[in-house]
């Protein structure tokens, strides 16, 4: 997705010199829609999944993953590529670093 053209126009409508987006309630769906693709931008950046490893009560080492973005659990045996709970893009090649 590309911002430029809502950043653009959001430009426009600030201009006091400006000839088009007369309605004030433009420059609220066009900050809306930066806003988005923004969170769209973050959310497709890969992000290191997290490691929690642990030792249960019977002594057998355990790890979780976990999304680096919002912690929730992410099955390994999967190999899931996105979280179900938030969206983010899990990066799994940066696990152990």
């Amino acid at each position: 997705m590309s911002k430029s053209i809502y950043e653009e126009a959001l430009r426009a409508k600030e201009n006091p010199y400006r000839t088009t987006f007369e309605d004030i309630g433009t420059t609220e769906a066009l900050q809306e829609a930066i806003e988005k693709v923004n969170k769209y931008d973050e959310l497709m950046t890969p992000k290191k999944v997290k490691v929690y490893s642990f030792v249960n009560a019977k002594g057998k080492h355990i790890e979780e993953y976990h999304c680096g973005s919002c912690n929730h659990y992410i099955d390994r045996i999967k190999y899931e590529n996105h979280c179900f709970n938030c969206g983010q893009k899990i990066d799994w090649s940066l696990e152990n670093e």
